[in-house]
């Protein structure tokens, strides 16, 4: 899961948002703001401005339109990070959208959690609006989740479990600790497929760079675009994003950051 690089939506399409949202927030009790949020946004879901939405999460999508969380199956639904029907007032709020799986919107569901008076407190459907505090699932519009998760790639790729886990110098009772272990826990990121995934993937990265040190020398400037820009969507991004960060003590890896030192940009 990596932070999404933002890109805004046509003026116009931002203002038909802005416009629902406002007519949301001038209900006066919260129950009828969640009722009118479902309401409202089953009804403006097949609207141009939502297809707009969906282009643009398209284009903003983790590898080839892969889901932001799980960045295995193919995005296809519109996830609210902060739930609508705990959070009417973020229906319609674009950086309250991401592009996700069906099978990670439906696991994430509802569940959200937050820190009030330094306690955790998981929040559930009332008829009240949650408390303010400080939010523990980690936000990928916001914050760069592998500042508090990282990869287990073993000694080498060969090796690793490729299990995610909060970072190695997180104090455990720490809010950031807190918050990698429950984001983990939410979206079940460390499904037995996902791992056997994200080791193919390290292994098909590791591959093409084998192929880029035999043929670096008689690609065109065309075919060497091209063959950066294939690199950048594929599959599990973060996996790359982990082998960077992690090169120096990954035997298999590392020289070729020491021989081809652009592709840390890639």
């Amino acid at each position: 899961m990596l932070k999404i690089s933002p890109l805004p939506l046509e003026k116009r399409y931002e203002n038909y948002l802005k416009t629902w949202q406002s007519e949301i927030d001038q209900l006066v009790t919260f129950a009828d703001k969640v009722k009118q949020a479902k309401k409202q946004y089953a009804s403006k879901r097949r609207t141009k401005t939502f297809q707009h939405v969906c282009e643009i999460l398209d284009k903003i999508c983790s590898g080839n339109r892969r889901c932001n969380y799980c960045e295995d199956s193919v995005a296809d639904e519109v996830e609210h990070i902060k739930p609508k029907s705990l959070y009417p007032e973020f229906v319609f709020v674009w950086d309250n959208y991401l592009y996700a799986c069906g099978q990670c919107n439906t696991k994430k569901n509802n569940q959200y959690a937050i820190f009030v008076n330094n306690q955790k407190f998981q929040i559930i459907s009332t008829n009240q609006a949650p408390p303010s505090g400080v939010d523990i699932f980690l936000n990928p519009r916001l914050d760069n989740p592998l500042d508090f998760i990282e990869l287990d790639l073993g000694d080498d790729i060969e090796d690793g479990t490729f299990l995610y886990q909060p970072k190695y110098l997180l104090e455990e009772n720490s809010l950031e600790f807190i918050r990698a272990e429950y984001t983990i826990t939410v979206l079940n990121i460390n499904k037995e497929y996902l791992l056997a995934g994200r080791k193919e993937a390290a292994l098909n990265f590791r591959a093409r760079l084998f192929d880029y040190k035999a043929n670096k020398a008689i690609l065109t400037s065309e075919k060497l675009d091209n063959f950066v820009r294939d690199f950048k969507k594929m599959r599990y991004p973060s996996v790359w994003y982990e082998i960077k960060r992690q090169r120096q003590r990954l035997p298999s890896i590392n020289p070729f950051f020491i021989e081809f030192p652009e592709i840390i940009d890639w």
